[in-house]
């Protein structure tokens, strides 16, 4: 039998493949030893950012309150002054907390200075201090001015002509701590109100709920917010005010007092405070408010 001969053509292609693969097999160990030759990188350390300094305040905040004597209540509208030498002098209002608020320049720290507080009804309080924080009094409690009294006119033979013009009392103020109680109908504070008098009625803590047991909120005196405050509620003893919010009343008058009220009374009569809700026996809590007659 004849043996048969190698096909040429496929000795060739694996020849062909042979090569290829060395080619291959070079490149990649070149390649290796390219990377274990390459040197490792440094690491880059970051360099801190300068920051500046933080500006300093060239003033430092200053609150004096103001009470009245004895009955440590706070006094609204009463003009504090701060008198510096060869400067002029810093004056401010107390606000319906009592309190009266300075920026001082730092630079006058240590100087000595006077505080001057007037108050209608109070007498002068003067006081030297010392500007530097920490040490300037936080608490000034001033007398209430005494009433003078209406003198007699004294009869004068010579001239006979002459008359005597009596002094006119100086008016005085009167202050009260109330607690108004919310399951309670109108209370009597035991102040009598005059004509053209003026009343100033001042929340100054506590809460109350118009119905604390089915989810209503506690409230200062300014009562409900939600729903427009619900000024025309039918439980409301007073409509056009707010649901829940203090209320007052001199004789037959009746006020929305709600957290402030300043007002000038045209009647005299016993003076009164409720809650604004007529049903009163699922109310609960109470308030403490301030009461000034002038």
């Amino acid at each position: 039998m004849a043996r048969k001969q190698p096909d040429k053509d496929t000795s060739a292609v694996k020849v062909a493949a042979i090569a290829a693969l060395a080619t291959v097999a070079v490149a990649v160990i070149t390649g290796i030893f390219a990377l274990l030759q390459r040197p490792n990188p440094t690491p880059t350390t970051p360099q801190p950012t300068a920051t500046s300094p933080s500006q300093t305040n060239a003033y430092f905040d200053y609150s004096v309150k103001v009470l009245a004597k004895e009955i440590e209540l706070p006094i609204p509208n009463a003009k504090v002054t701060i008198e510096i030498i060869s400067q002029a002098p810093l004056g401010e209002l107390t606000d319906s907390d009592g309190i009266a608020r300075f920026f001082i320049d730092t630079g006058q720290g240590g100087q000595p200075a006077r505080l001057i507080v007037q108050a209608t009804g109070f007498r002068l309080h003067k006081q030297n201090i010392d500007l530097r924080q920490g040490v300037l009094p936080v608490v000034v409690q001033i007398e209430q001015a005494a009433t003078v009294p209406t003198p007699t006119a004294t009869a004068t033979p010579i001239p006979p002509t002459a008359t005597v013009t009596p002094t006119p009392p100086t008016a005085t103020v009167t202050f009260k701590k109330f607690i108004v109680k919310a399951d309670d109908g109108w209370q009597d504070t035991g102040i009598v109100t005059s004509v053209e008098g003026k009343l100033t009625i001042t929340y100054l803590s506590g809460t109350w709920s118009n119905c604390p047991a089915f989810g209503c909120p506690y409230v200062d005196a300014s009562g409900v917010r939600d729903k427009e405050g619900c000024i025309n509620c039918p439980d409301n003893v007073l409509l056009n005010c707010s649901h829940a919010a203090l209320i007052a009343m001199v004789n037959d008058i009746v006020y929305c007092v709600g957290n402030n009220l300043s007002v000038v009374i045209t009647q005299s009569g016993s003076l009164r405070l409720r809650i604004n809700d007529k049903v009163l026996n699922d109310n609960r809590g109470s308030i403490t408010v301030s009461i000034t007659v002038e």
